[in-house]
């Protein structure tokens, strides 16, 4: 598709994701809620790590399994770093969703900020503050972005009989044109 694009004077290759690639998120947190309710036991305290995995759970159930398999098999894995804890709201808010590919693959951080449900300033307590990776650039990164680190070495290294096959059929006709 890059080449046909190109063919006609245009190049998208350098744009960014069309996706959008974070989600700021305010929460009430877990300890909040089990305080407001008078809850006994405990309580489930979730980081925004574990968000971006719902995130990222949430994309690889919504493709195809091909597409899924593929990704798995060939793609650049998501690592999910802990979170960067911010002190105040102000470090929160510039902060963001950290997302850098590294050799260990595509490593996502977030900054996160968690208010004491006691804090005096009651508009503030009791409060989680997430930067999330959002579902779709998850997607984005499943079925392009995250299989163009793939080397041609790699990929030509699983090449099953069929697909070598069609590659020198392809191959062959591109000679000719």
């Amino acid at each position: 598709l890059g080449d046909v694009y190109k063919r006609q004077g245009l190049d998208f290759s350098q744009l960014s994701p069309i996706s959008t690639e974070h989600i700021s998120v305010k929460l009430k947190n877990a300890k909040a809620i089990w305080n407001a309710l008078k809850a006994q036991g405990t309580y489930q305290t979730y980081t925004c790590k574990d968000l971006n995995q719902l995130a990222i759970n949430l994309a690889l159930s919504s493709v195809p399994e091909k597409t899924r398999q593929r990704f798995e098999q060939y793609g650049t894995q998501f690592v999910l770093l802990d979170d960067k804890q911010a002190s105040t709201g102000f470090t929160w808010v510039a902060g963001t969703l950290s997302k850098d590919v590294t050799s260990n693959g595509y490593e996502i951080q977030s900054t996160s900020l968690f208010t004491d449900p006691d804090m005096k300033i009651q508009k503030f307590a009791g409060m989680q503050y997430c930067h999330i990776l959002s579902p779709a650039r998850a997607i984005d990164w499943i079925y392009v972005d995250g299989l163009r680190a793939v080397s041609y070495t790699h990929l030509r290294a699983h090449e099953t009989p069929e697909h070598l096959v069609c590659r020198l059929l392809l191959e062959k006709k591109k000679k000719e044109q």
